[in-house]
């Protein structure tokens, strides 16, 4: 089986649900930028956690962050019985998961950046506001 990585933004909110077994079960899907300028699209990952990873991350999972995925790849492929059209997913055992940030919940806020516990001698202090974005 091949090993994905595959960083990108959640597209919602991890869905935690619990099997007959009592086995939790995490699905959520990232949304993967293939390409660039005019080539640039959209590529959707199926992200799958199991037991306690899964009730311990998906909390975690929400809306806007950027996660990176590491783990199998399944790719599955069906016939739209409408079109007779090919469609496939790209699906990944997750076993390996980086949370990179974004996606403030709403009323959250960030927290602060931390500041150095001492100046280098001779260097100026900066303000926030000397900083040009």
């Amino acid at each position: 089986m091949n090993i994905g990585i595959f960083a990108g933004r959640m597209g919602r909110d991890a869905e935690l649900k619990y099997i007959p077994s009592g086995k939790a079960v995490c699905n959520f899907s990232i949304a993967v930028d293939v390409g660039y300028g005019d080539n640039k699209s959209t590529m959707w990952v199926e992200g799958v956690l199991w037991e306690k990873r899964a009730e311990s991350l998906a909390p975690y999972l929400t809306k806007g962050k950027m996660v990176v995925i590491e783990g199998p790849v399944e790719l599955r492929v069906w016939t739209n019985k409408n079109t007779s059209d090919a469609q496939g997913s790209i699906r990944v055992n997750v076993d390996k998961l980086t949370l990179c940030g974004g996606g403030k919940a709403e009323g959250e806020q960030s927290a602060p950046a931390p500041r150095p516990a001492a100046q280098p001698s001779g260097a100026t202090p900066i303000s926030d506001e000397d900083i040009p974005f």
